[in-house]
């Protein structure tokens, strides 16, 4: 019965951490990435506020439903396997933030074009911009070292033998 209550401890730690994950992620791309790529925050700063406490939660859950499967999968083999290594948590950020690439580039092809100001003509979909898949592995990344700070750290600990009582 113990090993219940630290399975359903431990998956409750994992939603929290996987939550921050993409309010970090989303928070990454709305004050490093955006400006970045040249959409500019003309606006006085506290008009800005309003709209950001709506907008990271918004971006933050479609990053979190478009991650979902991706992390899944890697949090279930970190948890599997024990990994508490951060290294491993930034890698595999990264690399579901390219499964999320993928899954929108593959059921999401209407995305708009995007004028960066460069003056050509904008032809391309908006995520074939290699400078966004960039942003987005780094946001990935980021959002999954918070992930690694809350709950990373303590992978596997629900079969710990020192906690399940088994010596």
């Amino acid at each position: 019965m113990r090993q219940v209550g630290l399975i359903l401890v431990r998956l409750f730690v994992m939603i929290v951490g996987y939550g921050t994950a993409a309010l970090v992620a989303s928070f990454f791309l709305h004050f490093v990435a955006w400006p970045a790529i040249g959409m500019d925050f003309e606006e006085a700063p506290w008009e800005l506020m309003g709209g950001l406490f709506f907008s990271i939660p918004l971006i933050g859950l479609f990053i979190a439903t478009a991650a979902f499967f991706p992390a899944l999968v890697l949090l279930a083999i970190a948890e599997y396997f024990r990994i508490r290594n951060w290294l491993f948590y930034a890698l595999a950020g990264g690399g579901c933030a390219l499964g999320a690439h993928a899954i929108l580039w593959s059921g999401m092809s209407a995305f708009q074009a995007i004028d960066f100001g460069d003056g050509s003509p904008s032809d391309r979909l908006l995520l074939m911009e290699p400078e966004l898949l960039l942003y987005g592995v780094v946001a990935g990344m980021v959002g999954a070292i918070a992930y690694w700070l809350l709950a990373g750290r303590g992978a596997g600990s629900w079969s710990d033998d020192r906690l399940s009582g088994t010596d």
